[in-house]
């Protein structure tokens, strides 16, 4: 068994190769903050570009679940604790669980997809600067504005 003396020269090394491949140390296996873009047929054609892109679906997929079970016990919770007055107390809440619902619910890729709302996921600023990475590789822009739907009763 490693002596805590090799356990530390042994992340010292880890460490020094991350911060050589990335700067940061652990950056290069933390969540994507964004997906590459690109004009490739396939991801699969570039590695790096499919293994990034995929955590980031990935990371994004667990982090909209999480959400949509944090509002479903909020909801539930303003609904226990407004008694008759809960569709006008709870309102909002459950405008917001409906809608991390709808974004959750649509992680299928394929041409049979419905688009994500990403309006819950980039604020308005990285929205645009994907868009404009979208125009200047002349490709369609694969986060278009969501559409207005339904809500529901709320």
């Amino acid at each position: 068994m490693a002596t805590l003396e090799e356990r530390k020269q042994f992340h010292e090394k880890v460490n020094d190769v991350f911060r050589n491949l990335t700067g940061e140390p652990g950056k290069r296996w933390a969540r994507p903050d964004a997906p590459i873009l690109h004009t490739l047929n396939d991801e699969k054609e570039e590695p790096h570009i499919f293994f990034h892109n995929t955590n980031y679906r990935t990371s994004r997929k667990y982090i909209n679940l999480e959400k949509v079970k944090i509002l479903r016990q909020q909801a539930l919770d303003c609904v226990r604790s407004a008694g008759s007055a809960r569709y006008h107390k709870c309102t909002e809440i459950m405008k917001r669980f409906q809608a991390a619902v709808r974004v959750s619910s649509n992680v299928d890729r394929g041409p049979l997809a419905r688009k994500r709302d990403v309006g819950f996921v980039y604020h308005n600023n990285r929205l645009r600067e994907l868009q404009q990475q979208a125009a200047e590789l002349e490709i369609e822009n694969p986060y278009p504005p969501p559409a207005k739907q339904a809500t529901g009763g709320y």
